[in-house]
């Protein structure tokens, strides 16, 4: 887990793992049916995306791919080169195949956090982004390497309550190494494997995965408070390319590093983001909540984690979390895709 059992979680004042308990576990899981969850046989079929195709034409110019480029404003290439060049370490590290034209920057803990915020801080962007979503954040308990995440990089849609964002230059960042108390005693932080997660979900950059966050009321059993709005609850999904298809299965998360067959889409998984009450500050600390199951039914609890943020919304570090995530890292540098190798042209694909 991403905390200690019993104890408060990192910010709150009160202690949240013993009142919100997992709506049921493994042994009431068992593939073609979910009891717990209320489902039966018939559904087999993935959960719709959040963004439908009538979003797409109306908000988005009928463009269904998102990517760095897509936000209202474009990331500054003068301070995206200024902020690569503070990077310890900029380099290719596939320099064959499809992310041949990808840079990766390496840098300590404490300097990651400020690039990410500044690359990510951008005129025309920024300040229409819900403040509980700008800052930068820790995957705290994330098993899969990935350490720090920016979500005040991307577009806000007030009617539909929707926000958008994909992975753009200097705006995710995995261990390079393993950290002393790395989860599940480090079992997925060796440096290849780490990579090979970060390749996942980058692609080739033209674009990176993207999210979707639907949000609404705060629903019962959940570790946000029931019936609470303000942005204290969101369905999250994962897109591989296209917006409105919802890409949170088992297929599409592995075909990409390894050969599975067609039917591993049948096991999919629901995300939600679920903010902790009584913090430092609202929109400090959520659950980041996964369970599994099969076709729309999911009810095995598995793989969440806290979203701590550690950079606030005005750019300083929001203590106690910051210090925690240096004292986490160690000398153990992070990393983070820097943009495109010089000469390459990288191009906007549509749908």
């Amino acid at each position: 887990p991403a905390y200690d059992e019993g104890q408060p979680m990192l910010g709150s004042t009160r202690g949240v793992v013993d009142e919100k308990q997992p709506a049921c576990g493994f042994k009431q899981f068992c593939i073609g049916c979910c009891g717990c969850c209320g489902c039966s046989l018939l559904i087999l079929l993935m959960a719709p995306s959040n963004v439908t195709e009538k979003f797409v034409k109306q908000q988005l110019d009928a463009d269904a791919v998102y990517g760095w480029w897509s936000p209202p404003a474009p990331q500054p290439p003068r301070v995206l080169a200024e902020l690569r060049n503070q990077l310890d370490r900029d380099t290719v590290l596939a320099p064959v195949g499809v992310h041949e034209n990808m840079t990766f920057g390496f840098s300590s803990a404490a300097k990651m956090t400020r690039l990410l915020y500044s690359a990510t801080k951008v005129e025309g962007v920024w300040e229409k982004v819900p403040h509980k979503l700008r800052g930068v954040f820790w995957m705290k308990g994330n098993g899969l390497g990935e350490e720090l995440a920016v979500m005040q990089y991307g577009s806000w849609f007030e009617a539909e309550q929707m926000y958008l964002t994909g992975l753009a230059p200097l705006s995710w960042a995995w261990a390079g190494g393993k950290p002393e108390h790395a989860p599940f005693d480090g079992a997925m932080y060796g440096f290849d494997v780490t990579l090979g997660s970060a390749f996942s979900i980058l692609g080739n950059g033209d674009p990176a995965i993207s999210f979707s966050y639907q949000f609404g009321p705060c629903p019962s059993g959940k570790f946000c408070k029931a019936g609470t709005t303000g942005l204290t609850y969101a369905d999250l999904q994962f897109h591989m390319r296209e917006l409105t298809v919802n890409n949170i299965d088992m297929k599409s998360m592995f075909e990409s590093s390894l050969p599975v067959p067609a039917w591993f889409s049948l096991f999919t998984g629901k995300y939600t983001l679920e903010e902790i009450p009584d913090t430092i500050q609202p929109g400090s600390h959520w659950r980041r909540s996964i369970t599994w199951g099969v076709g729309g039914c999911s009810c095995f609890d598995f793989g969440g984690y806290d979203l701590v943020k550690v950079i606030d919304a005005e750019g300083e570090p929001l203590q106690p979390a910051y210090d925690e995530f240096i004292k986490y890292m160690g000398d153990v540098d992070l990393f983070a895709w820097s943009g495109f190798k010089a000469g390459t042209t990288p191009h906007r694909p549509t749908r």
